[in-house]
């Protein structure tokens, strides 16, 4: 399934999890996050981006010496903190 993103926006990089990334413009405040597996966009600015939630729990970006997975699922993600 294919999907365009038309916005006003100055969006930067358009992310489909578990698939690719795409740069739409280096300088830009926002990217689009596409979830595919609940179907969903998510509109984030950078600080937000970068959050330890949105890496944990979206992207499944972690520090593995700082966390251990406990369940990983679509209906929870659970992280234990090593230390």
């Amino acid at each position: 399934m294919e999907y365009e993103v038309r916005l006003d926006l100055d969006v930067g990089v358009v992310y489909f999890v578990d698939t690719q990334k795409e740069l739409l413009h280096k300088d830009a405040n926002i990217s689009i996050i596409f979830m595919r597996s609940y179907n969903t966009f998510l509109m984030l600015d950078n600080d937000m981006l970068n959050s330890l939630y949105i890496q944990l729990f979206v992207f499944e970006n972690y520090n593995k010496k700082l966390f251990t997975p406990v369940i990983l699922n679509l209906i929870a993600k659970v992280f234990k903190l090593k230390i």
